[in-house]
């Protein structure tokens, strides 16, 4: 019996000395400190700074480049005109100014037809922005400025108001009646409008144009035969006068900007 009891002893002091071994070795452990130092995720973290890459693709934003057309010693590829309701075979070919809008005095209908070569631009080009500027002689009320795709070729002309053929408010060319009656042969809808309710002579005007114009006679530049701007609406009153490209001073003269990139 005692010998029993003495294995019994030795067996339970061999199992206590087991368990205090077993939960002294836990808070040892170094398994237990290494899991929440998941540093890789903060290291992964740190791979969102491939702010490389992002730069990367700012190298392959186009080049925007930035052509203007303005009668100068180096470019004549332009013309202008005035037609006007009031005197339907005169022709405005050289004068100095034009007029869009409905003017009192005469009572006229005035329309302002300007055209520029734009072949130097590659035919592959995307526009991006487009837009004409002019500078101001007169300025009655405040007029909204359309501008309208001209869809047939006319003739400039060479007077200064009198009835030598050419562009005038009946014919596109001497004796060849504008295809889509009097007035000019253009698109309804408009390719820019810009409301112009401030300045006066000497001062300088943006009028906006809708990229696809311009797209359009880049991509086929047999369909340029220019703008027309007239007021919407031609009501009494409010009409705008700018300088043409036969103004002395080349600063007067409408100049159109386009700005574009090769793909």
């Amino acid at each position: 019996m005692k010998k029993l009891l003495a294995i019994s002893s030795a067996i339970l002091l061999a199992a206590s000395f087991f368990m205090i071994s077993c939960t002294s070795n836990g808070p040892e452990s170094p398994e237990n400190t290494g899991t929440p130092t998941a540093t890789p995720t903060i290291t992964v973290t740190s791979t969102f700074t491939a702010t490389p890459t992002v730069t990367a693709t700012s190298t392959n934003t186009p080049v925007i480049i930035t052509a203007t057309f303005q009668k100068n010693a180096s470019y004549d590829l332009t013309k202008d005109t005035r037609i006007m309701s009031q005197n339907p075979t005169y022709n405005y070919g050289i004068l100095d100014y034009t007029v869009a809008g409905y003017v009192v005095a005469g009572p006229a209908t005035n329309r302002a037809l300007l055209f520029f070569n734009i072949e130097l631009i590659p035919s592959n080009a995307v526009v991006t922005e487009t837009y004409l500027t002019v500078k101001l002689n007169n300025r009655v009320g405040a007029p909204t400025l359309n501008i309208h795709r001209i869809s047939e070729e006319w003739d400039e002309g060479l007077s200064v108001g009198g009835a030598s053929g050419d562009s005038t408010w009946n014919d596109a060319k001497t004796s060849q009646p504008w295809a889509s009656g009097s007035g000019g042969s253009f698109d309804a809808p408009s390719s820019g409008t810009t409301v112009i309710s401030t300045g006066g002579n000497g001062d300088t005007k943006v009028l906006n144009i809708n990229n696809s114009l311009v797209q359009g006679w880049v991509t086929s530049p047999a369909t340029n035969f220019g703008m027309l701007v007239k007021t919407n609406p031609e009501s009494p009153g409010d009409f705008l006068v700018f300088y043409t490209k036969d103004s002395g001073l080349e600063s007067n003269r409408p100049k159109l900007t386009v700005k574009y990139y090769i793909p």
